[in-house]
């Protein structure tokens, strides 16, 4: 704004203006504002700087203007001529006719006012859009370029790839022709040891038929016999020698060019990872959870990814895995169930064809185990049932007891199951109670050898204890103590 004051110059001169007079509507300098109000009729001018300007211009022209026919305030508005009047235009003057179209001014405003803000609305709106298109487009420009620079990354790669595989195929080419013209070269090396032994027999016995013609001719015929059963024998090895099958001395390699090039247009590339493989031994899978293992693969271009798919009948197929790991565990898998495993191996963009296993998960049955204890109590007048059965019946009054000393009362399952709690009790029989296992300690074992301590036995007079345990999964679970021991139940789940 005061950029815009500065350009205002005097109305008398090219002078930057400082005073703005209403009355005139003119700018002054110093100079002419001095000169123009020192007349009387000027006096009484109101005179504002030049920065009040606007806003003086602005509360003049919000007061209402006076009819000049009637000196009274333009306050109405008549529709049919669509120009201001004042009361008295209403009611002597031409306005009459057509009082009712004829509005306050205010209303009138107002409407026009409406009308504007619903215009203004529209066009906030398609500001709105236009400037959301706008992003819209700069963001397809971006993504445009972002998707060139990859899309042309993707390019070098595969023209990379693909020129490799051809470097490939030429080496291999290469290795042919030499092997094909190392075939050809010993076939006329030995040709020409094959000429070179008859030229030499020729020379021999043309030699000695030379001589032999010099002899007497007793000598002569004695030698002349052995000389020609020699070139007749000649002959007949010069007659199969020109018979010996023409010798190549020109080599043709076929390059399939056109089989590559369509290989490439159909397929995208020459070249597709190859087929994992499972490690079946390795593949072992128990109630709820399977190790998976496979075969490392060596390959030019290497691979980037493997990818595990787990799925059931053939379908739903999900991926479990991706990494360069070549073993994974499969965990949460539903008991006696049977799953399909997928095995991809995947090198930049391309998938390779897929390795698949068939896996049954085991039973899991937390009843189906074995009882064994170190010693069993058998008083025959409190006698105990020391039976799988006495420990899942529920009952306070039926379990197993030992003898005194480092004892245990342990449940072997057929492989190991996860376990998420056990559930114990104190045998109530006779002189048996809650004092006869206090102290002592649940534990599990993978190896029946190396055990681990997972809870306490607390006894309480006809409750069950529960031993919460964080879903351990082992096959030995066994009661510890070192004195009596006893238990009414022994329940997994």
């Amino acid at each position: 704004m005061a950029y815009k004051h500065q350009q205002e110059l005097c109305s008398e001169c090219e002078v930057n203006a400082k005073w703005y007079c209403v009355q005139d509507d003119a700018n002054f300098c110093d100079q002419h504002n001095t000169v123009v109000h020192s007349f009387k009729s000027h006096k009484s001018h109101n005179v504002v700087s030049i920065g009040e300007k606007d806003v003086t211009i602005k509360k003049k022209t919000a007061k209402p203007i006076n009819c000049q026919n009637h000196h009274m305030p333009l306050c109405l508005y008549c529709l049919s001529c669509k120009d201001v009047c004042c009361v008295a235009c209403l009611a002597i003057d031409i306005h009459k006719q057509h009082s009712d179209q004829v509005k306050s001014i205010v209303d009138v405003a107002n409407g026009e006012k409406q009308i504007l803000r619903e215009h203004l609305e529209k066009i906030e709106k398609f500001v709105v859009d236009f400037t959301n298109e706008q992003s819209q487009l700069e963001q397809a420009l971006k993504n445009i370029d972002v998707s060139e620079a990859r899309n042309s990354q993707h390019v070098d790669k595969e023209f990379d790839r693909i020129i490799v595989c051809f470097q490939d195929r030429r080496k291999v080419l290469k290795e042919e022709l030499k092997e094909k013209c190392k075939v050809y070269r010993d076939n006329i090396y030995l040709r020409q040891d094959n000429l070179k032994n008859i030229n030499s027999s020729l020379r021999k016995c043309l030699e000695e038929g030379r001589y032999a013609l010099t002899l007497n001719d007793f000598a002569a015929l004695a030698q002349s016999k052995v000389i020609i059963e020699k070139m007749n024998n000649l002959g007949v090895e010069s007659v199969e020698y020109h018979h010996q099958i023409q010798l190549t001395d020109w080599v043709q390699v076929d390059i399939p060019t056109q089989k590559t090039f369509k290989m490439i247009s159909t397929l995208g590339t020459i070249w597709k990872p190859p087929i994992p493989s499972f490690v079946q031994h390795k593949c072992k899978a128990n109630v709820v959870d399977s190790n998976i293992e496979w075969e490392p693969i060596e390959s030019n271009p290497s691979i980037t990814a493997y990818v595990l798919e787990l799925g059931q009948n053939n379908s739903n197929f999900n991926e479990v895995y991706r990494g360069l790991k070549t073993k994974y565990l499969l965990r949460d898998l539903k008991p006696s169930t049977s799953y399909i495993l997928r095995l991809y191996a995947c090198s930049a963009n391309e998938v390779g064809d897929a390795a698949h296993l068939e896996m049954t998960t085991l039973n899991l049955d937390l009843s189906n185990w074995v009882l064994s204890m170190s010693s069993a109590y058998t008083n025959q007048q409190i006698p105990v049932e020391n039976t799988r059965e006495s420990l899942l019946d529920g009952k306070y009054t039926t379990g197993a007891g030992t003898n005194n000393g480092t004892q245990w009362i342990q449940a072997t399952f057929p492989y190991p199951v996860p376990v998420a709690s056990v559930t114990i009790g104190p045998l109530h029989k006779s002189n048996w109670g809650p004092q006869w296992g206090n102290g002592g300690s649940l534990q599990y074992s993978y190896d029946n050898n190396n055990w681990t301590t997972v809870g306490t036995i607390a006894y309480m007079a006809m409750q069950q204890q529960k031993i919460d345990i964080d879903n351990v999964t082992a096959q030995h679970w066994r009661l510890f103590h070192n004195d009596w021991l006893c238990t009414s139940r022994f329940i997994f789940k």
